[in-house]
């Protein structure tokens, strides 16, 4: 094979490991003869079936891939991991924190150690050695940050424990690597494994010319124009490389992966203010209050160093954490103190204040700062942030031009800097501070063709992460060692499923989509009466009104019967606050007339009138709403495309069903006695209200072609917790829905789909959630249940945010744009004999490289009992029955005419949380957003109608109307 394109690293493809193999074989061998039902009657997850066969080439065998992942050897059989707790007084979080646990390792009696020791930095220790009577002394450690070279007189002293909490001998993970019995477990298991990406992050947390971001994720400072872009507004962004160490079959492995993020750079603070100003008044002119409650916000959480104070001629610096602009708020609790009147609080002019409009109470005493200060001392006066700095620090320049001050302490103790005395610290991650052009540059930036990801993570990434030895000593020295290649695995591909339409089939073309031209919905619904609303400047109603009766053509050619438009409306875009009173007189006034469905056409896709407008018809008026982009309609080029796009929504939302997959590739979904669920949490993102909730979602089908699948919300007992609440009321108003359309009749199945859990979770879902599940059913099912003719349950767990990636070695299995094709499955290689979980790619990508899904099973008492005594002629083992029951799902996304990434009930789950987070944008827009509409509200008179109670109790409030329909689609 030489020259072979698909080689990487230079090197073609070696075989799968038969090692691997054979342990796989003979697991798989052993499980068969072992008689299980899943979790449901065991304390573990369900052990795998078997490996799958279908999708293997003619000649039975399989095709082989690269997998980005390393062999990660281990050669010393005797190594034993110490793992320590860290414990820190008083406590400390962050940045400082780090830099606590970095003194101890480096400035204390454990320094002599510092080969044989790891750390995360934040909680934990690792030793390879018993650290002894060092693991019995409390540290007492001075703190001095990296631009001091020793501790002043005056530092902070911590106090540092380190509490023992067990040895993990590597030998235990190699007995249950190697072990055949796939009954075997490992207690330890998931200790192990973070204690092993402790071992492996270590290095790029302690190596200066690299930036470690979170436990996984490394980025070298100095990257190539390559590996670089310039965002705008003081920030880049880098690409750097995702290491974790993973347990498979027979060997420990490293999955190593491309990354992306972005970071400030080190610029002075006037600089990033300046930068920040012209972004934002060049998308929002005359906007300049919106402009300071945007810059507070972007401010928060920015570390700077200062550049103001100077003893004997060298640099004093000092690193603080802005916490946003001077605000009129500052120390409002301050006179709640003992000898601290109100008179003497700080006085800040305005948001934005300068340094001469900015003002603190200052002692008489010279060794009294504005941040340290207990009492008012008689004779003391307020001074400017200016005054202080001209008197003091005579070498400081402060710029007169309205730069706000900043506030580097809090809210409650504020302390004041002039941004002419900061430089903002290069290098600190800053993915939450992007706007929506950073975004797309981010977007564009991160897309790379499979084999130059895959020869990047040979030729950079290895080294980068520390699984060179020449780089990192302490791979060699603690007994490992890494192979410096990429392994190689046996995937299969499934073949596509036919879909069919009404009177016409369509066969599924190799990028996993097919063309809905010509093509009739399956079952059309049924449009009485609807109208149409215009939200953008200027608009031609004569073009428009073409383009809407072009729009009720296609409508009509896709089997929907529809009437002419009533009370067409246009509304040039203005406040916020006004738009919100026009367009709910707009859907009042719609009342009479009975329209059921509103199309409102936006001036863009990221338009902030979408959300009044889904307020209003999800929630208070119970009219179904779609939004359309202007842009997009006037555009000649593709406007027939995404009118048949919009028209498969528009079916959707009116009850009808788009497409079938062929039946026979539905396995005992075809039975129709089998009800699928999906269930998705979201949660407040970086920068929302404090009171921001996480909110569960569940859909489930309602009907026998697995079209219409209507959502429950939930509002979570507690934000940012993966485990759902309320599952027990959403399921059971699912299996009512489920009785309507089914006369009376319950499932006997119920498969579960569930998004959103992190792997450490999995078993709180058999613990946490399933009861739930069970709750309901009894409720559900009554008398029956007692008798014991109760549903039977598979959950399996969705995951879409993994690191695992496959390359083809070879052209044939390639498509056009090199990465692996449609319907490739891998379940070998790369997983566990004991468990059962299985990759899964059913689409195409576009561009980039295509990332599968992974599926873990959980429980499992449906596949097993269908298929594990007389399988069906269709299916040579219960393995396969799941993975084609999961891609024929991926084929039932209503609004596309492709396959989706994941199946399509946990894709709908997702939908529903996406939308449920629009009726609360106050508390989920970033803090950026939520402030300027805020300022807005504050000056208008105009009270907004779409601010209204979205939620009873827990659950979320959709209109009667609409709440057994896909509202959220």
């Amino acid at each position: 094979m030489a020259g072979n394109p698909y080689s990487i690293g230079g090197k073609d493809p070696l075989d799968p490991d038969q090692n691997v193999r054979r342990a796989e074989d003979a697991m798989e061998k052993r499980a068969t003869s072992l008689e299980s039902n899943g979790a449901a009657n065991r304390n573990t997850f369900p052990l795998r079936p078997g490996y799958g066969k279908a999708g293997s080439r003619k000649d039975g065998s399989a095709v082989k891939l690269w997998a980005n992942y390393v062999d990660m050897n281990i050669n010393d059989k005797n190594l034993r991991l110490y793992r320590y707790a860290i414990a820190v007084e008083p406590s400390a979080v962050g940045k400082k924190l780090e830099r606590i646990v970095w003194l101890l390792l480096h400035a204390t009696k454990l320094s002599q150690h510092k080969g044989d020791i790891v750390s995360d930095f934040k909680a934990t220790l690792i030793s390879r050695k018993d650290l002894g009577e060092l693991a019995k002394y409390t540290y007492n450690v001075p703190y001095f940050s990296e631009l001091e070279d020793t501790p002043s007189e005056a530092a902070k002293r911590y106090n540092v424990r380190l509490d023992l909490q067990y040895a993990l001998p590597i030998s235990d993970l190699g007995r249950y690597m190697t072990s055949q019995d796939s009954t075997k477990a490992y207690p330890r298991k998931l200790e192990m494994i973070q204690s092993l990406n402790i071992f492996l992050n270590h290095y790029t947390k302690v190596t200066k010319s690299l930036i470690s971001v979170g436990s996984n994720r490394t980025f070298p400072l100095s990257a190539d124009t390559d590996n670089m872009r310039e965002l705008g507004v003081g920030i880049r962004a880098l690409k750097g490389f995702f290491a974790s160490a993973r347990i498979a079959t027979n060997r420990l492995l490293v999955n190593v992966n491309v990354s992306h993020s972005a970071f400030f750079k080190s610029i002075p603070l006037t600089e990033l203010l300046r930068l920040f100003k012209d972004r934002f008044l060049k998308d929002n002119p005359r906007k300049g209050d919106e402009m300071l409650f945007a810059l507070h916000y972007f401010l928060e959480g920015i570390s700077i160093r200062t550049t103001h104070r100077r003893q004997n001629g060298g640099p004093n610096e000092e690193i603080k954490t802005i916490s946003g602009l001077a605000t009129q708020g500052d120390g409002k609790d301050l006179d709640k103190q003992p000898g601290i009147p109100a008179q003497f609080l700080p006085k800040v002019e305005k948001l934005g204040a300068n340094s001469q409009s900015v003002s603190f109470w200052m002692d008489p005493k010279p060794d009294i700062t504005q941040s340290k200060r207990s009492s008012v001392e008689p004779g003391g006066r307020h001074i400017t942030v200016f005054e202080y700095f001209q008197t003091n620090y005579k070498n400081t320049v402060l710029d007169k031009s309205p730069l706000p001050v900043v506030n580097v302490g809090s809210q409650k103790r504020p302390v004041y800097l002039p941004p002419e005395v900061c430089q903002v610290i290069g290098g600190q991650r800053a993915s939450s501070k992007l706007d929506e052009e950073q975004r797309q540059m981010m977007t564009k930036f991160s897309i790379r063709l499979p084999k130059i990801n895959a020869e990047s993570i040979v030729s950079k990434g290895l080294e980068t992460v520390g699984l060179n030895p020449n780089c990192n000593p302490k791979i060699r020295d603690w007994g490992f060692s890494a192979s410096p290649r990429l392994i190689t695995v046996e995937g299969r591909q499934l073949s596509q499923p036919a879909i069919r339409y009404n009177q016409s089939t369509v066969q599924v073309k190799d990028g996993a989509s097919w063309n809905l031209l010509k093509r009739r919905f399956r079952a059309a619904g049924t449009l009485p009466t609807w109208s149409y609303l215009v939200l953008f400047p200027k608009p031609n109603k004569e073009e428009l009104s073409m383009i809407m009766k072009e729009f009720g053509r296609t409508l009509r050619e896709m089997g929907i019967l529809v009437p002419e438009p009533v009370n067409a409306t246009i509304f040039a875009p203005e406040d916020v606050n006004i738009m919100a009173a026009k367009v709910d007189q707009f859907f009042r006034s719609l009342d009479k007339p009975g329209v059921k469905l509103i199309f409102t056409i936006l001036p863009s896709s990221n338009s902030p009138y979408y959300n009044i407008v889904k307020r209003l018809g999800d929630v208070q008026h119970g009219v179904t709403t779609i939004c359309m982009d202007v842009k997009k309609l006037k555009a000649a080029k593709g406007r027939d495309q995404y009118l048949r796009n919009i028209s498969m929504k528009v079916n959707l939302k009116l009850g009808g069903n788009n497409h079938l997959v062929e039946p026979a590739r539905l396995a005992l979904l075809n039975q129709k006695r089998t009800m699928i669920v999906g269930v998705d949490v979201t949660h407040p993102s970086p920068g929302s209200a404090p009171s921001a909730p996480s909110i569960a979602a569940m859909v489930a089908n309602n009907d026998e072609d697995l079209a219409q699948w209507p959502a429950a919300l939930n509002l979570q007992a507690e934000a940012r917790q993966e485990m759902v609440t309320g599952l027990s009321s959403m399921l059971e108003s699912r299996l009512r829905l489920w009785c309507a359309k089914k006369t009376k009749a319950l499932p006997e199945n119920i498969l579960v789909y569930r998004d959103g859990v992190s792997e450490g979770q999995y078993k709180i879902v058999i613990d946490e959630e399933l009861p739930q599940l069970r709750q309901a059913c009894r409720k559900a099912y009554g008398q029956k249940y007692k008798e014991g003719h109760c549903p039977r349950i598979s959950i399996i767990i969705v995951g879409k945010r993994h690191h695992t990636r496959f390359y083809p070695t070879e052209a044939a299995n390639a498509d056009k744009n090199g990465n692996t094709k449609p319907g490739t499955v891998v379940d070998r290689g790369v997983t566990e004999g004991q468990n059962w979980d299985f990759f899964l790619q059913p689409h195409g990508a576009i561009i980039g490289t295509v990332r599968p899904a992974h599926y873990f099973v959980v429980l499992d008492e449906i596949f097993r009992s269908e298929y594990g005594q007389e399988r069906p002629v269709r299916y040579k083992n219960v393995q396969d029955a799941l993975e084609d029951v999961t891609q024929s799902l991926c084929y039932m996304f209503g609004r596309a005419t492709r396959a989706v990434s994941i199946c399509t009930p946990a894709y709908y789950a997702d939908l529903a949380c996406e939308r449920a987070r629009r009726y609360f944008d106050y508390l989920y827009l970033p803090a950026v957003m939520a402030a300027a509409l805020t300022l807005k509200e504050k000056n208008s008179s105009v009270e907004r109608p779409d601010k209204f109670p979205v939620a009873f109790g827990s659950d979320v409030r959709i209109h009667p109307r609409l709440a057994d329909s896909m509202f959220y689609i």
